[in-house]
């Protein structure tokens, strides 16, 4: 013992000690770049292309309405016919016209103008040889009156950018999930290589020390061999760790991309964030609950499926009312320079007509009326199951976190206690009351209790996160009471 008072210079006991209390600080020192889970959040909104991908549903959802609304635009139409044989003109008949849809009441207005003459005529037909032009509606009195298919067309397409609104959070809810849980499994492997790192520099410094108290023969030779092994064990343990980061940064690469689509590799100088837990209240799971039942992409689209649905049922139920559609036009033969304008449309000029349909049994639309109410009923019991299913799945995730919240404080408690264990026993390997086994012992303990809390950092990590994916929220900003 009296040789190792002196070992000051040399890889002695004394730089164990030393290493045991700088490495942590030199880690820190030494530590780059910090690249935290809202940073890779951040990249991916504005650059990932499943998130651009799930911006195109808002894009598709405006165009179907867009659609949707084509069906009251105006149509002109036209039409022209002449038949000349034997030098004798059989018809001559033009007929153009412009219809314009009006929404209340399924109304359409009609204007045009029209000329048929020839020696072969229908008289009903025949117009005056300038033609005639003619304005009027056509107002349905029965079936469609109050909702018909373009307004129904219309209507659903409307729900259904609600419904692609929540397509979009539901695909961005996976997409960050998914990199969520590849975060934090690439914090533990690089967690692991840094516990490592710490082991392997005491375990180089107890091999050197042991192999300078064997060398004054204060210790067996044998204890050497015993202090090697321990080391390269470590080492070895290293590198199988480095592999698990180089796997871990790999696959957190898919997440990365620049502003030009090309992919991007994570940079080996980048390090996890240092852990911490999050501040919150009891008042955030009922903030979720209440948000997960009016914002969850999976309600959402359930609810517009029904309200589409319901549409469907609306018309289906129009559909057993007979068709009666009242058609009315005014006429008047081509106005001259110099004719009074009493001649165009006042002088008792006009043209009226009824259409009526109404099929005898209505098998087919009371069929379709029974199949669409069914198909209401389904998607409200299965909207009505989801959304205890989600309630029941948050509340577990909200007590995974409470729990691995206390798992915490006593892991944590037991590693500052293993570390005491491991420290007392190198003050007691410097005065020559303890031996390398004990403290090999001591070490591995205290390894296996710093993995075992980063382990539960990480599960902690991702069932916080699992609150906001649970809520179907995951792929937002964070709550304003988070």
């Amino acid at each position: 013992m009296r040789y190792l008072k002196s070992l000051v210079g040399n890889c002695g006991v004394r730089i164990v000690l030393w290493l045991v209390l700088t490495l942590p600080a030199a880690r820190a020192q030494d530590s780059t770049i910090q690249f935290t889970l809202q940073d890779l959040y951040g990249l991916m909104r504005e650059t990932h292309p499943v998130v651009r991908q799930a911006e195109l549903y808002q894009d598709i959802a405006d165009a179907e309405v867009r659609q949707a609304r084509g069906n009251f635009d105006p149509k002109a139409i036209a039409s022209y016919q002449r038949k000349e044989f034997g030098e004798k003109t059989y018809y001559n008949n033009w007929n153009s016209y412009l219809k314009v849809p009006v929404w209340p009441g399924g109304i359409e207005l009609q204007a045009g103008y029209e000329r048929a003459i020839g020696s072969y005529v229908n008289d009903e037909t025949q117009t005056p040889a300038a033609g005639l032009a003619y304005a009027g509606v056509v107002v349905p009195l029965g079936q469609g009156m109050f909702l018909d298919q373009r307004r129904a067309t219309l209507r659903q397409a409307q729900i259904y950018q609600t419904m692609a609104a929540a397509e979009r959070q539901k695909l961005l809810n996976k997409i960050f999930w998914s990199a969520t849980k590849d975060y934090y499994d690439w914090f533990l492997a690089v967690r692991q290589v840094e516990l490592l790192q710490e082991s392997i520099g005491l375990a180089q410094a107890l091999y050197e020390a042991t192999r300078e108290r064997a060398r004054f023969g204060d210790l067996a030779p044998i204890d050497t061999v015993e202090a090697k092994i321990n080391l390269q064990s470590r080492q070895l343990q290293w590198q199988q760790a480095q592999l698990a980061v180089q796997n871990a940064r790999n696959l957190l690469s898919t997440y990365l991309w620049d502003e030009g689509g090309q992919p991007v590799v994570l940079d080996g100088a980048l390090r996890p964030d240092a852990f911490r837990r999050e501040s919150y209240t009891a008042v955030l799971l009922d903030s979720l609950l209440d948000v997960a039942q009016r914002q969850h992409p999976e309600l959402l689209k359930l609810s517009g499926k029904v309200d589409q649905l319901q549409i469907d049922q609306r018309w289906s139920r129009e559909q057993l009312k007979p068709k009666l559609d009242l058609k009315l036009n005014l006429l008047s033969a081509t106005p001259h320079v110099g004719d009074d304008l009493s001649y165009a449309f006042f002088s008792n000029n006009y043209r009226v007509g009824v259409d009526f349909s109404f099929p005898l049994f209505l098998r087919k639309e009371r069929g379709k009326l029974q199949a669409v109410t069914a198909k209401v009923k389904q998607a409200g019991w299965e909207r009505q199951y989801l959304a205890r299913s989600i309630d029941n799945a948050l509340r577990n995730a909200w007590n995974e976190v409470l729990t691995y919240e206390n798992l915490l404080v006593q892991q944590t408690d037991m590693v500052n206690n293993y570390r005491q264990l491991r420290d007392g026993e190198l003050e007691k390997f410097e005065n020559g009351e303890s031996s390398l086994f004990l403290i090999n012992s001591r070490e591995t303990k205290l390894l296996e209790a710093e993995t075992k809390l980063a382990e539960l950092q990480i599960k902690y990590g991702k069932a916080y996160a699992q609150l906001f994916a649970e809520a179907g929220i995951l792929g937002n900003e964070p709550l304003a009471d988070r």
